[in-house]
């Protein structure tokens, strides 16, 4: 790339609309991006990495991946931002999408170099338009972590005792069994070890509050709290409604007061999908799955949250320190380990983290009939990824399933953007900038 090249197109980056890139095809789209203002590469910068090699690193290569254009760059009015090449991510959820025209995927991004979304495939039917940065999509499990931050809240303002009985914090008409008189506490509901039931029996789905405190009141433990994970949405649900009692107020409104109104999510909601932009979800057959086919008030701490990709992009930032917020002490609270279910594999308060080269990784996926979704973080490299995705958990996708791949595909394009984050560190102290 000659030198006059590198200054034509870092110029019409300092002047062009926040834009990763164009479509590459009609259900391939990469959104206009939003940027947190902290350590914006400068112009001196953008040519220096523009005049790069292609080949002297794999982080380099992921900058200059296009080489016919600024897209591994987003910019606002006036700086430049650091991001994944649209290309690189779209090579990553590729075998999302093979075979599937109803297939729709969102990916974002957040690191103290900026943000940015990116749709593929079709939001509402094969051959519609992609998804994007406001179109909305189940995220299940992830809700736990809202779960656990509130419960990190109630922590700290000495509402409840996390190793204290989990009994003491239960609504009216709930008994929590117990094993040899040793009583499940807030923190073997948070980290899967209550001994609890997976899930409510097959056939009352959605259930009501008096048939869920019935299958609770009915359950028996097979052994102690805490010897054992065993993965409970029963669990969860118990967590969320102690939150609810502590905090006087039911989940939807606990949460808009505590974590959705501070950082501004206003698309999230335990409230049903809109039509305009929520994204219809298919099982692992291909089927349509009726929008909101989970929606349990008993249950909804446990999976009940729908969301988009720039409102969960302020979740993360939160989460990883780049905003700051009172929430902060709470999520940290919420990602420490509590709970050693593998070896270097530990649970906090839903959250689960895992050493990966240097740098410790932060996440929780979900799944319901028609979506699957992943969270994770890096510490200490403040820097998160969400996906999203319109089909069942148990989905084939090559030789795997949608639940496995999307945990897989966050944590690669997670690795390669924290590598990117540690070669723009490197060089920023080498050029000075």
């Amino acid at each position: 790339m000659n030198v006059v090249r590198a200054l034509i197109l870092a110029s019409l980056a300092l002047m062009a609309p926040c834009q990763t890139g164009a479509a590459a095809n009609t259900t391939t789209d990469i959104q206009d991006s939003t940027f947190v203002p902290a350590n914006v590469l400068s112009a001196q910068k953008a040519l220096y990495y523009l005049s790069l090699p292609a080949g002297l690193s794999s982080t380099a290569a992921f900058v200059l991946a296009s080489d016919t254009s600024l897209s591994p760059f987003a910019t606002d009015s006036d700086a430049l931002t650091l991001n994944l090449a649209p290309q690189t991510v779209a090579n990553v959820v590729a075998p999302l999408l093979a075979g599937k025209p109803n297939a729709a995927v969102e990916v974002g991004i957040i690191s103290p170099y900026g943000q940015a979304t990116y749709g593929f495939g079709a939001a509402s039917g094969a051959g519609s338009a992609p998804p994007n940065g406001d179109s909305q999509f189940e995220i299940a499990s992830i809700t736990k972590t809202f779960t656990g931050t509130l419960l990190g809240q109630a922590s700290l303002d000495g509402l409840v005792n996390l190793n204290g009985p989990a009994q003491a914090y239960m609504p009216q008409g709930i008994s929590l069994p117990s094993y040899n008189g040793q009583a499940i506490t807030l923190t073997n509901l948070a980290t899967h070890t209550s001994g609890l039931a997976p899930n409510v029996p097959s056939g009352t789905f959605n259930p009501s509050q008096a048939d869920f405190a019935a299958f609770v009141n009915g359950s028996s433990l097979a052994q102690a709290p805490g010897a054992s994970f065993n993965y409970s949405n029963v669990g969860a649900a118990l967590a969320g409604q102690a939150a609810d009692q502590v905090f006087g107020l039911p989940y939807q409104q606990l949460l808009q007061q505590n974590i959705l109104g501070p950082l501004g999510m206003s698309e999230t909601s335990t409230l049903p999908l809109s039509g305009d932009y929520g994204v219809q979800g298919y099982d692992q057959n291909g089927n349509p799955v009726p929008l909101d086919s989970f929606n349990p008030p008993t249950e909804v701490a446990a999976g009940g949250l729908k969301s988009t990709a720039n409102d969960m992009l302020k979740y993360l930032a939160a989460n990883v320190g780049l905003t700051p917020t009172a929430l902060y002490p709470a999520m940290q609270l919420a990602q420490s380990p509590r709970y050693a279910m593998a070896p270097e594999v530990n649970l906090g308060l839903f959250w689960i983290s895992f050493p990966d080269d240097g740098q410790t990784f932060v996440y929780h996926a979900g799944g319901l009939t028609g979506a699957s979704s992943d969270a994770v973080m890096s510490d200490p490299f403040q820097t998160g990824v969400v996906i999203f995705y319109n089909y069942n958990p148990l989905t084939t996708v090559g030789n795997s399933t949608a639940g496995t791949d999307i945990v897989n595909m966050g944590n690669e394009i997670l690795d390669m953007q924290t590598q990117l984050d540690k070669f723009e560190q490197a060089d920023t102290a080498y050029l000075g900038l």
